[in-house]
């Protein structure tokens, strides 16, 4: 259901999806903040004054996107990680190797 609201969002302004994902998701993003045309699917959002997301980018998977004061994300990437609960980092080392 996420991602179907995430592409819902995608044609509303950018006044429209600070107020969504505000009352959605819980995001925290300041009145000054824009977010572009943009596929958005992390847990926790958090922006600032002047901050800028660009249109045609694909962010996903994380557990928390914090832009701070007039910092920007241009167009076109796309970034994606491993969520916290997955058991990727995870190391075993086999008996009798230390480190």
């Amino acid at each position: 259901m996420r991602f179907a609201w995430a592409i819902l969002m995608i044609l509303l302004p950018s006044s429209l999806k600070r107020h969504l994902g505000r009352w959605l998701y819980g995001w925290d993003i300041d009145p000054t903040a824009h977010i572009g045309r943009s596929i958005i699917l992390v847990r926790h959002l958090s922006m600032g004054p002047g901050a800028i997301i660009g249109p045609r980018n694909l962010i996903r998977d994380l557990e928390e996107l914090r832009l701070d004061e007039g910092a920007s994300i241009a167009t076109r990437n796309w970034i994606s990680g491993w969520p916290l609960s997955a058991d990727v980092f995870t190391r075993t080392l086999r008996p009798g190797i230390r480190r």
